[in-house]
């Protein structure tokens, strides 16, 4: 087995208003640096050990992908690196 590094980003879907990101722009306009469309979101990582990438992305998607995001108001893309 090999050891990869998995990094899940997890954000609000596009449609939805972002309050936090609308803080975070308010504030770095306030401070002469113009912000448009501020989104915040979490990283998750961590490393897992796995045959393969593809088997890491189906294992996630079929059992996990409710762990990371709520699947009504958010998304999430993996990044996987063997390591």
């Amino acid at each position: 087995m090999k050891v990869f590094k998995v990094k899940v980003l997890v954000s609000l879907k596009e449609n939805l208003f972002d309050p936090q990101g609308k803080v975070l722009e308010d504030i770095l306009n306030e401070r002469n640096f113009s912000a448009r469309n501020v989104r915040v979101g979490k990283l998750i990582i961590f490393e897992i050990k796995a045959n393969d990438k593809d088997e890491i992305e189906k294992t996630i998607k079929e059992k996990f992908s409710n762990l990371f995001a709520n699947p009504i108001i958010e998304k999430y893309e993996l990044e996987i690196e063997e390591i």
